[in-house]
């Protein structure tokens, strides 16, 4: 049986799988922002199911985090980072199956429009 921190890796695992499955990200390595995205919680509580992500804030932080200057890059890592936080935020306080909450998230990501963030020059620039 499988701890919460191992079964919220696992979770965390499929939905990135089903993300680079339907060509929403192209990078397959992206752990590095799910310890990152660890680390951003643990300074913020996520109470509301239906509290809004600060998208803008998260190019940013994410922006700052690696350091790079790949807008594809961080276009992926912004939302692989966009589905942690929407997981940990649809299962804070609530006790639900495994399977339905990542198919809540999966839904949610997509009504969202998460799936079309991106981190383009620009930004980039203004980030510098």
């Amino acid at each position: 049986m499988l701890g919460e921190e191992e079964l919220t890796k696992a979770i965390n695992f499929v939905l990135d799988a089903l993300l680079l499955k339907q060509n929403v990200i192209s990078c397959g390595d992206v752990s590095c922002v799910h310890r990152w995205v660890d680390d951003y919680l643990k300074l913020r509580t996520w109470y509301s199911r239906d509290a809004d992500i600060n998208v803008e804030e998260v190019k940013t932080w994410i922006a700052g985090e690696c350091g790079g200057r790949d807008p594809e890059l961080l276009t992926d890592y912004v939302r692989v980072a966009l589905g942690h936080i929407l997981l940990s935020s649809l299962s804070a306080g609530f006790a639900f199956e495994e399977f339905m909450l990542l198919k809540s998230a999966f839904k949610t990501y997509f009504e969202r429009g998460y799936h079309c963030i991106s981190v383009d020059h620009a930004q980039l620039l203004l980030n510098a």
